[in-house]
């Protein structure tokens, strides 16, 4: 790896680790460059992941008081997100290169529609949310 290379890779991380802090999405960023260096579409995916880990980290640590009394939605949802991580890591390692070379742009192309629906996905959330809150409500309101 040349300087350009190193610069492009470094560039690239810390950019990607301001922007998962802020919101999300930086492997969008590590990805593409470390695969820009020549680097094989698995090793630079499984690079990408652990190089950003100390990003998820410092961001919950920056965020820590946003992120107070949400034990119970951390209880719920690190289950199925380490059974999601633990099958997705089976499944990259067991998948030959070639196949999750040809899988990559149509990955990518699919975390950029969530990115880009994620507030009207948000919104439908929070309406069926409001329904239920609002349905339960009615219910208990009702004399027996």
């Amino acid at each position: 790896m040349g300087p350009a290379d190193a610069a492009l890779v470094a560039g690239g991380g810390l950019l990607a680790g301001a922007v998962n802090a802020i919101a999300g999405g930086g492997t969008l960023i590590a990805f593409p460059a470390l695969l820009a260096t020549g680097m094989p579409a698995l090793t630079a995916n499984i690079t990408s992941s652990v190089g950003l880990v100390t990003g998820y980290a410092g961001g919950a640590l920056g965020y820590r008081r946003e992120l107070r009394g949400q034990t119970d939605r951390l209880k719920a949802l690190a289950p199925p997100a380490m059974l999601g991580g633990l099958i997705g890591a089976i499944v990259l390692l067991l998948t030959p290169s070639d196949g999750f070379k040809s899988a990559v742009p149509f990955l990518v192309l699919a975390a950029c529609l969530l990115l880009a629906v994620q507030s009207r996905l948000a919104a439908v959330v929070a309406r069926r949310r409001a329904a239920t809150v609002a349905a339960a409500v009615a219910t208990a309101a009702r004399p027996t």
